[in-house]
């Protein structure tokens, strides 16, 4: 179970990739292919999220076959909650860190459960609420502590700043006498 075959893309732009050769994923009962031409942008995660979660990384195959489910998913018989599990589930074939799946995981069931306005029910509600409050605080409370060490560097360059106006105001300049430099004298003699 799991990928079968190799991930092969050209770049078509600058996050933007085309899958060259296909791409299998056999799973518990039913093996889809991505087909060659199709496009992806591997992990759709927004820029101001990629400092935890870059765009590509172990997940990238289950990020292109999630890709390709979303947007074929009827034709290759697979809802989006089936698309979000089937994610899940690869990046647990590939070892992807428990925390993050289930984070990305999270990400992409949210959109989907959003998408469809809950057409699906509120059944993977408490799960999602779980990876998403949870991580959420820490992400947070991150931001808090770099927003106040920032402030904390800011307010010491104010006052350095402060301090070195107040004291080219007070203490009239040095005036070094230099002597005049010697200009070297260059013959041409043979």
């Amino acid at each position: 179970m799991g990928f079968t075959t190799e991930l092969v893309v050209e770049q078509i732009g600058d996050l933007d990739w085309r899958l060259v050769e296909p791409l299998r994923y056999e799973g518990h009962t039913d093996t889809f292919e991505v087909r060659p031409g199709s496009e992806t942008d591997f992990a759709s995660v927004p820029g101001i999220f990629q400092w935890l979660v870059p765009r590509s990384g172990r997940y990238t195959k289950p990020a292109v076959l999630h890709d390709f489910l979303c947007r074929h998913g009827p034709e290759v018989g697979c809802n989006l909650a089936d698309a979000d599990g089937i994610f899940r589930r690869a990046m647990a074939e590939l070892d992807v860190p428990f925390l993050r799946r289930w984070i990305m995981w999270g990400a992409v069931r949210w959109r989907s459960l959003l998408k469809t306005r809950f057409a699906a029910g509120p059944g993977d509600l408490p799960q999602l609420l779980l990876v998403s409050v949870a991580p959420g605080i820490f992400v947070i409370a991150g931001g808090v502590v770099v927003f106040v060490l920032l402030l904390v560097w800011y307010l010491v360059e104010l006052a350095v700043a402060a301090l070195v106006a107040v004291l080219r105001a007070l203490v009239p300049p040095v005036r070094v006498r230099t002597k005049p430099a010697v200009r070297p004298k260059v013959r041409w003699s043979a």
